[in-house]
Parts: C-alpha cells; structure tokens; sequence
C-alpha cells in the first residue's frame, strides 16, 4: 500500500467554493480512502462529528483542525471506504505532514519568547506576533536533523543501534541527532556517529530529506563508511546496542516503520541502491519495494515490515 510523495492541492478560494477540512485527532490520527490512499477531505463536517480548537491554512480553500473524541471513530465505522492513519506511517505525505507540524504550533506556542506577552495569529492561523499583533513574526519552529546508514564496504555490513531510552523490545535503527548552533549537516553527521559509536566516518554522499512532523523536525539524510567493524570503545551512552549486520542478518531484528526516512534509506542499501548512487526509495508506509527491483540486486530476503519509527537521534 503506497500513499506517495505527491504535493497535495486545494481549488482557489471562491465564494462558491466551500472550503474544506482535514481532521486530525489529539494522537493525530485521521481518515483516509482505501480506493486511492489519500486523506480524507471534508466539505463539511458531519452530524455527530465535531471539532475542537483554531483551524490552520494549509491551501487556499483547504483547512486543517482537530477533531473532538469519538469523531475518527464515527467517520471510519459509518463507511467502509474509510481507515485509521497515522501521523508516524504517513509522515512523508506533505498534507499530513504539514497539518500536525502547524496544529502542534497553534497548540505550543502561547506567548512571544522575547516578552512574555500573548500571541496573536494572522488569519491563515500560521503566523504570531506578540504585542498585541505588532511585535516580530514568530513562524513554526522546525529543528535540523541528520540521520546516516555506516557502511564497512569491505565486509559488506551496516551500522544499527538501538536507543537505550526507548526499551529493550525497541527496533533498531540509524545513527542520527540533532545538528548543534554553526554547524554544517557533514559536521554534525561525522560527530554524532563518533560521539554515540565512538567510529569514524567519512561522508559518502548525501541521500534525500524528509519532513518528520512527530518531532517537528526536517531529516536529512546521508551515506557514510568506516574502514572496519572493530569496536573503538564507548559512546555518549545514548546506545543501549550496536550491531554491523549483514544483509542476511537484517531480518533478525526490528527495523524502523516504512513511514519513515531510516527505513527507505536500510532498503535502499538492501538492494543496492546507494553503492550504485541512485537515489533513495520513495515513501511507502506498508509495502516492500517491488519484488522485481530485488533480483537485480539481491538474492536475500527483503528486511521485515516493523514498528512504524519515531523522530530523531537512532530512530528516523
């Protein structure tokens, strides 16, 4: 099941144009259509439905609020065309995507950060100020991150860590973290992987971004190599367990959701793909990619369908 990257669009405002809804809950779930994957658009909101707090702008015509409890659940058990996402599985869909990163900002952020006073929005629901409406701007905040599969090349295997705030059942992922104030991205990629694995790498070359709205984050991700496998001593403690697994070795443990950006660069590097310099797979949230990409590549067993993966440092 593939819901793609494509950029949503909304008609113009007009009159005669009714605007219409995209409804998120408070765990920032929402409806969408089994016929063609795409979130559910409503032109009104329906008896025993309701929504709750501001609407933001996210087209001309095209809004997004919060649902009230027990809203999602009537949409999906009234029609049968319907279904449950979630914000982790389509966070490479820029309509989902934006609407959480915008909601969770009318929801945070309160007062102006220079002097304490209330906000006010400007109509799109997106842009504060304080001061009564005459002080700076104050714009979502989105916070730089990178996130990096570690390749030996000469034993052919990958770098996988798992998160030691996260539990012992937690998958496991690559080495990411956020980037510090004056750095570059390659800076805070080769220092993350150092600090938390104590290895040194070098930057490959990069792979792609995405939006992570469950951490109100854009990742940006790349491919790095060491020259061997040997342990090099402790790490910032972040890591619970590292391992270097082959691509043989990748279905003995969880690996992140196909939402995310960890998990399209992992099977991107089960087939081949990154040594040979293609780009990253696309978006997927509940699909292998297809079977006939593997026999050029690889004869193992594509990597497992797991736990949709959270935000940053080992979890992309």
């Amino acid at each position: 099941m593939t819901h793609g990257n494509t950029p949503f669009s909304a008609d113009k405002e007009h009159p005669h144009n009714p605007p219409r809804f995209f409804l998120l809950d408070s765990e920032d779930r929402f409806a969408y259509h089994l016929a063609d994957l795409q979130p559910l658009l409503l032109s009104h909101v329906p008896a025993k439905a309701a929504t709750t707090g501001p609407k933001v702008k996210l087209a001309p015509g095209l809004y997004a609020q919060r649902s009230t409890p027990g809203t999602l659940e009537h949409l999906v058990s009234t029609n049968p065309l319907l279904a449950t996402g979630t914000l982790r599985e389509w966070a490479s869909h820029p309509l989902v995507s934006k609407a959480a990163v915008l909601l969770k900002h009318r929801e945070t952020t309160l007062f102006d950060p220079r002097d304490g006073s209330s906000l006010s929005f400007d109509d799109s629901g997106i842009i504060a100020r304080g001061q009564e409406g005459t002080g700076q701007p104050i714009f979502p905040r989105i916070d730089p991150a990178v996130i990096g599969l570690v390749e030996c090349p000469s034993e052919k295997r990958i770098l996988l860590a798992r998160n030691r705030h996260r539990g012992r059942n937690h998958y496991f992922s690559l080495i990411a973290g956020y980037v510090d104030p004056g750095e570059n991205l390659e800076d805070a990629m080769t220092r993350e992987i150092a600090e938390e694995t104590a290895y040194h790498a070098s930057i490959v070359r990069y792979l792609g971004s995405q939006s992570w709205a469950p951490g109100g984050s854009i990742m940006m991700g790349f491919y790095c190599h060491v020259t061997d496998t040997q342990p090099r001593g402790e790490g910032d403690g972040e890591l619970a367990e590292i391992r270097w697994l082959s691509r043989q070795e990748l279905s003995s443990v969880a690996l992140p959701g196909k939402g995310s950006i960890a998990r399209r660069i992992i099977d991107s590097w089960w087939f081949g793909g990154l040594a040979e310099g293609r780009e990253i797979f696309a978006p997927h949230i509940a699909a292998d990619p297809a079977p006939h990409t593997a026999q050029h590549h690889s004869t193992a067993a594509p990597p497992p369908t797991t736990t949709p993966t959270g935000g940053k440092g080992t979890t992309g």
